[in-house]
């Protein structure tokens, strides 16, 4: 019976090339450029942009000529000393041209502020369609991965309990080993429960960004390079995220919109000054109602008093100001840890995946040692089954590890403001 086991050993370490994915499926490039077009997150910055985009013209508006033409027809009756009944029809054309309006000019600067802001947000927006998209893509791949070692832990499992059973049936075991493996047994069941449940919540995570499903997504390779960050100076990512993260370039552009509010807050104690043309007609059956007028003049406005209301605007712009100053800092500091963070972490996954990658070896030669134990009957089944396991965690990790140094690569260059899509084709290079 003990010789059973070798080809249990055997066809479990191996089965999983029958649960892999096929090769030639979707790839990461093609998720990606999939979320491009359906990404409702990503969508909706474009069209708030194109929005930001109209704010220019419409700011612009304010400093060109206002021309205004308006005409009447009229029938009219007048009482004074005798009556008199008569129709008139007239028209007139106002032409004003603002020559010093300091809450315009302020609007311009202001919008231009605010196009760059918006600028900044849609690309933060497209690094973190790129990055969401490989998180959802590598989510899946290794929910495979996770199912497939339940599916081995579990098949192996079920096949000790039939050894077990049918030894107990002999009489050469105890009960206790058949109740322990029908333990395992259910553990692996729920196990492999769980396992399919994730993959399937990854798999709708994947369709909210591309409203489509999958049959076949292309596998990681065996043989990749796991390389540290170039320059490998956590000072020097550090740097250029300040410089160059597009959520942090976009609270700065947020602050100094905040003060040109305050500049055109207080453009209007000042006066406003335009030249203004007119020129009206009005002809009438009455010739004492007929007209003919045209103007230019110089025209001067100063607002003496408003109810405070002014004043009151101001002091709302510079406490907004002070919470846009806050938000940066906020921000700025946000970006640097995440940056420190994926920095770690690239550093940390390449130590890791190669001592996981030991840990499997390892693994894999005490459960050969336990299985050749077993054979001379020095080991139980039990403990050939705990070493099967312990090698299907270790593929795991190792699964795990593979992915988490892709992903914190692609966060590390998010951060840093230097996320293209030539790094998602680098990555695509990886795949089967």
């Amino acid at each position: 019976m003990k010789n059973m086991l070798k080809p249990i050993f055997t066809s479990l370490i191996y089965c999983s090339a029958a649960l892999t994915f096929p090769a030639f499926g979707e790839d990461l490039i093609d998720i990606y450029k999939q979320a491009l077009t359906n990404d409702p997150t990503y969508q909706a910055a474009r069209y708030d942009h194109m929005a930001v985009l109209e704010l220019r013209p419409q700011a612009k508006a304010t400093l060109r000529p206002q021309v205004d033409l308006s005409a009447n027809a009229a029938w009219n009756e007048i009482e004074n000393d005798t009556m008199s009944v008569f129709d008139s029809q007239g028209y007139s054309l106002t032409l004003v041209q603002a020559l010093y309006n300091q809450p315009a000019f302020a609007a311009v600067n202001q919008v231009d502020l605010a196009i760059a802001q918006s600028e900044a947000a849609l690309e933060s927006a497209l690094n973190s369609l790129m990055l969401r998209a490989s998180e959802a893509y590598f989510n899946i791949i290794s929910a495979h991965d996770e199912l497939e070692f339940a599916v081995s832990e579990l098949n192996a499992i079920e096949r000790q309990l039939e050894q077990a059973e049918k030894r107990f049936e002999v009489g050469l075991s105890a009960v206790t080993d058949v109740k322990e493996a029908q333990a395992r047994y259910d553990l692996a069941v729920a196990q492999k429960i769980a396992a399919t449940n994730r993959l399937a919540q990854a798999e709708e995570a994947l369709k909210t960004l591309t409203n489509q499903d999958y049959q076949k997504l292309s596998p990681l390779k065996e043989d990749m390079s796991f390389l540290p960050p170039n320059p490998e100076d956590i000072n020097y990512w550090v740097a250029l995220a300040e410089k160059n993260n597009r959520r942090y370039l976009s609270a700065q552009y947020a602050t100094q919109s905040a003060e040109e509010e305050i500049k055109l807050q207080k453009g209007f104690h000042y006066p406003t000054l335009s030249l203004v043309g007119s020129h009206s007609d009005t002809q009438s059956d009455n010739p004492l109602v007929e007209s003919r007028r045209t103007a230019l003049m110089l025209q001067l406005d100063v607002e003496l008093y408003s109810g405070g209301s002014t004043s009151s605007k101001v002091r709302e712009a510079e406490a907004k100001l002070m919470a846009a100053q806050r938000n940066q800092e906020l921000q700025r500091r946000l970006v640097l840890q995440q940056t420190r963070n994926a920095y770690l972490g690239v550093i940390a996954d390449i130590s890791r995946v190669k001592a996981l990658k030991q840990a499997l070896i390892s693994t894999q030669a005490g459960a050969d040692a336990t299985q050749a134990g077993f054979d001379v009957g020095t080991r139980t089944a039990v403990e050939v089954l705990v070493a099967l396991r312990e090698t299907f965690r270790a593929q795991a990790d190792y699964s795990k590890a593979r992915y988490a140094y892709i992903l914190n690569s692609l966060r590390l260059k998010e951060g840093a403001g230097s996320l293209t899509a030539a790094d998602l084709e680098e990555i695509n290079t990886w795949l089967q």
